[in-house]
């Protein structure tokens, strides 16, 4: 008879990092679920002033970000501003090649070359468990004596999202947006990848709403933001992403 091959062996592999999950959020259109795609906006040369109701990009974006969505803006020495979409921004659709966000009046300037990404990086979270519950629909007859038996019938998926308030949160805010508005947000957990041989770990995404924002600010302690969400529909489990 042989040996199965861990049969006596010392595991070598090191546990994963809970650490270095990232958690991505883009604000879905109204009956619209479909994945969003990676999309950059560049601030044009001349930057945009503070009050101003419209920035003009270097280029136009990939992909389309809808009203509501907060983006957060990056310039070159790492400081931040954040801009809400008043109009849904899509360059493939009512004017190709656009180059023009409408935002709410900026409270403070962006400067030139300031850099924003969607979906938006949901910033200092301390947690991301993802709880998967199955709908048990049971029974017991004459026939199955003291056993129970039945079939799952559907399941539910949340994730919860606690960590610390930060004011310039693009992620936190859109999130508070659409909670306030019943709408949908595509929600994606990235695990870290699990050796150099991958880019990218197990995704889970998909469109979700938010069933709760907990806003503390104790006396003692750090302002925190913590947010629970549950999944909607069609989950997408993408494995680890092999390196090219």
């Amino acid at each position: 008879m042989g040996t199965t091959p861990t049969q006596g062996l010392i595991v070598n592999h090191a546990p994963t990092r809970g650490k270095e999950v990232r958690i991505y959020v883009y604000l879905l259109g109204v009956g619209d679920r479909t994945k969003p795609t990676d999309a950059t906006f560049t601030v044009a040369s001349g930057g945009a002033a503070k009050g101003a109701t419209s920035i003009t990009l270097d280029e136009a974006a990939a992909y389309k970000a809808e009203a509501g969505q907060v983006l957060q803006f990056v310039d070159s020495n790492g400081a931040e501003y954040l801009a809400r979409l008043t109009e849904q921004y899509d360059p493939d659709a009512t004017a190709p090649g656009d180059i023009t966000l409408a935002v709410a009046a900026l409270p403070e300037a962006i400067p030139a070359g300031a850099i924003a990404q969607t979906p938006t990086y949901f910033w200092d979270r301390t947690d991301a468990s993802v709880d998967t519950s199955y709908d048990l629909s049971a029974v017991t007859t004459f026939n199955t004596g003291d056993n129970q038996d039945g079939v799952i019938t559907g399941f539910q998926r949340t994730m919860s999202l606690p960590g610390l308030f930060y004011p310039k949160n693009a992620a936190l805010k859109t999130l508070q947006w659409a909670a306030d508005r019943g709408r949908e947000c595509w929600l994606q957990r990235e695990m870290p990848a699990p050796s150099s041989a991958f880019s990218k770990g197990e995704i889970y995404e998909g469109p979700a709403v938010v069933d709760s924002v907990a806003l503390g600010a104790p006396g003692d302690g750090f302002a925190s933001a913590d947010v629970n969400i549950t999944w909607l529909g069609s989950i997408t489990y993408t494995d680890a992403t092999p390196t090219d």
